[in-house]
């Protein structure tokens, strides 16, 4: 197969870089090289260019005949070593990368090659000795005594890590950075006075440097000495008036006292300054919604909204701020709400599913039924092997009363979310509503397995199964536990008007779906949808085909909905 112009420029670039590094015993400049040198080279060259040509085994071959013919040919040796890995020849591979550092014991790339070997097989003592012997050939190099610090770590020898550190600092000098790491391993060695003392010392030694005053100040606070905790935060104010960090902790140490609202009143004031950074304030407020989601800190909600509300309009631009916003609106039952601050998140970021999920939720929630149409198809070509993204594409077709389509994507659904025992009873219970509404004989045990879960999804699925199947009584059960659970929930709403419309009581059903579409629900297919049929029930034909085709340019195209429209009836 012809070489592409591109390829051959790669290839004649690589070649020429290998002839100008070759390491091959040289001959004096007045002497020519001899025949086995020029028969070497021709070897090294073609197994080079096989090589870049990713013709792997042909290339190992080649090395190996370079290093019968000369042992002694590192390069060879290393090259060996890098092909037989990629081919999956492990001992092999770890022989010649040993052979190549041998060889040639002051090469780093030959010696980082290894190291990733020796890992592999537990060795990694044996990786930072090789480290430290680089060091005693390269002293100023940074990097070599990181590397052997962190194999040394790896190793379980922390006392020899933090030798070489010690190296390190004597020969560049002390750095926070370098500093760090010695301070995890003081800890971690149960030598932690050791690394207070030289903190205080680095502290009194670089007073403007703020690394080592807030590694002081978290230790103190973190042991309950919030005075001397304090102390080292206001040291780094005293140099730097806007760290956010030192802001933020010096504000949490009234949460440690116990002075709760005086915690969220400092910290407000904090939220409303522009110096502090956004990352600081989400690790402060992350916290605190925690909290509230666990139901341990209820009464101070309305405080805690406010702060994400402050932040939210204070960075709008970062996607992340949205997101501790939409959890406390759904929290507090603020479903509309909440979906703006979810689709505000996507709208910066869709990359992390959690707020997809979330905007799900919230759209079916606060019965923007239009939104969840159009997102969760979205959500299912962005996520296309996630069982939630399938699971809500799935839940959306249901509203609409496309079953067909609807279980397609629950079955999928079912099958992804088989390690989440939750998950996967509530896409069978959604699967057990399309069954049945099918007429399929896999409807009753589909139905059977969700019911062992008493999630509220699994319920609402089988409380719209039961309405379409007219089994009332059982639905109204179900309903009103729902709704006792969950009373701003327009979707469980929606339910009670089909509830309603099941049992002939169309002029109630008709107050009720008029006052859930003020609540919001005004663009929602299954509520149009049934709003139709009401008026239809009502004698009321033109109304009905009205609504019909608002449901329909409201994303519902279902065959069921074009049916009504085009008998203008409901079955």
């Amino acid at each position: 197969m012809p070489i592409s112009a591109l390829k051959m420029k790669i290839l004649k670039i690589a070649l020429f870089s290998i002839l100008s590094s070759l390491t091959f015993a040289q001959q004096p400049t007045d002497k020519r090289p001899n025949e086995a040198d020029i028969v070497l080279e021709k070897l090294f060259i073609e197994a080079t260019r096989e090589k870049i040509l990713g013709k792997k085994q042909e290339a190992l071959t080649g090395f190996q005949e370079v290093l019968q013919k000369d042992p002694k040919n590192h390069m060879a040796s290393y090259e060996i070593a890098v092909l037989s890995y990629e081919l999956n020849q492990f001992q092999q591979a770890y022989t010649h990368a040993e052979n190549a550092v041998n060889l040639d014991k002051k090469s780093v790339l030959y010696v980082d090659f290894f190291t990733k070997l020796l890992y592999k097989k537990g060795e990694q003592a044996k990786a930072a000795a090789l480290y430290d012997k680089l060091i005693e050939s390269y002293p100023d190099e940074k990097a070599l005594y990181l590397k052997s610090a962190d194999s040394w770590t790896e190793a379980g020898d922390k006392e020899a890590a933090l030798k070489v550190y010690g190296n390190l600092e004597k020969r560049l000098g002390n750095s926070p950075e370098i500093f760090r790491k010695k301070y995890k391993l003081y800890i971690e060695s149960g030598k932690e006075k050791k690394g207070i003392q030289e903190l205080q010392q680095l502290t009194e030694k670089y007073p403007k440097e703020s690394t080592y005053a807030l590694l002081l100040a978290d230790y103190f606070k973190k042991n309950g000495k919030t005075a001397e905790a304090t102390k080292y935060y206001e040291k780094v104010l005293q140099a730097d008036p806007t760290n956010s960090r030192a802001n933020i902790e010096m504000v949490d140490i009234l949460r440690v006292k116990g002075d709760t609202l005086k915690y969220l009143s400092a910290l407000k004031a904090v939220f409303n300054e522009g110096q502090q950074s956004t990352e600081a304030k989400l690790n402060a407020l992350n916290p605190l919604v925690a909290n509230i989601l666990a139901s341990t800190a209820l009464k101070y909600s309305d405080q805690i909204l406010e702060l994400a509300q402050i932040l939210a309009a204070y960075d709008a631009e970062n996607a992340a701020v949205y997101l501790p916003l939409g959890r406390l609106l759904m929290f507090k039952g603020k479903y509309a709400t909440a979906s703006e601050a979810f689709e505000a998140y996507i709208s910066r970021d869709k990359r992390t599913i959690e707020p997809w999920a979330l905007l799900m939720e919230s759209a079916l929630k606060s019965g923007k039924g239009d939104l969840l149409i159009a997102k969760s198809q979205e959500f299912a070509d962005l996520y296309p092997d996630q069982a939630l993204s399938q699971y809500y594409r799935a839940a959306a077709l249901l509203r609409c009363g496309d079953y067909k389509n609807a279980q397609k994507f629950l079955k999928r659904a079912a099958n992804m979310s088989l390690s989440d025992e939750q998950l996967h009873a509530v896409c069978k219970g959604a699967l057990g509503e399309a069954y049945k509404a099918l007429g399929d004989s896999k409807a009753e045990a589909t139905m059977n397995d969700a019911k062992k879960s008493t999630d509220s999804k699994v319920l609402f699925h089988m409380a719209s199964s039961l309405l379409n199947s007219k089994e009332t009584k059982a639905a109204e059960d179900i309903i009103s536990k729902l709704l006792a659970e969950d009373a701003k929930n327009l979707a469980y709403k929606s339910l009670e008007v089909k509830l309603l419309c099941s049992k002939s009581s169309y002029t109630a059903a008709k107050q009720l779906a008029e006052k859930i579409m003020n609540e919001g629900a005004l663009n929602d297919p299954y509520v149009l949808e049934l709003y139709g049929d009401i008026h239809y029930w009502l004698n009321d034909i033109d109304a009905a085909v009205l609504h019909w085709k608002q449901a329909k340019e409201k994303g519902c195209s279902a065959e069921r909905l074009n049916m009504k429209i085009e008998n203008k009836k409901p079955e």
